[in-house]
């Protein structure tokens, strides 16, 4: 096994941390994945709105549409689905989701046009910003979750690289 310096060890398990908590391919035929705690079909006609009860809505409504974008399955300009079809999918009140819609149009992943719906900025690479933010943040968590445990940062690093390299 090659030496790594602590910059590779971190980038490592920052590709590690997003395949975890993101977009892990399950079936490249039927282009299915794994997002957080539900399965997508990208390329697909919508997406899984099945969400985690016990985190807040809004926020993961957000990730998964920084997701999509991120992945190229949305492109600059693409309208997304309506408010209420969102919501039906999501199983959650029309003002939820028109709140994250809200909060994605102020960190410009997405705009709205009067009466036409919600669309996908012509600047894709903010939701990538966003996407990385998470990923950071999650990485950050983790890591320090490991530490309350009594791990050091040798330990974490041999556990992801565990994890990598079976």
């Amino acid at each position: 096994m090659k030496s790594c310096s602590f910059f590779d060890d971190f980038l490592l398990m920052r590709e590690v941390f997003f395949y975890i908590n993101f977009v892990i391919p399950i079936d490249r035929k039927t282009k299915l994945c794994y997002c957080g705690n539900t399965i997508i079909q990208l390329g697909g006609s919508e997406m899984d709105w099945r969400l985690d009860k016990k985190r807040p809505i809004c926020p993961q409504i957000c990730e998964k549409i920084c997701v999509f974008i991120a992945s190229g399955e949305v492109n600059a300009g693409d309208r997304l689905m309506s408010v209420r079809e969102v919501a039906l999918h999501a199983g959650v009140t029309p003002n939820t989701v028109q709140k994250s819609f809200e909060q994605l149009e102020q960190q410009g992943v997405i705009y709205s046009k009067r009466g036409s719906g919600w669309f996908v900025s012509e600047n894709t690479g903010i939701a990538n910003d966003v996407l990385q933010s998470l990923i950071r943040s999650k990485t950050i968590n983790y890591l320090n979750d490991m530490q309350s445990l009594g791990l050091d940062k040798k330990e974490i690093i041999e556990i992801i690289k565990e994890f990598r390299y079976g």
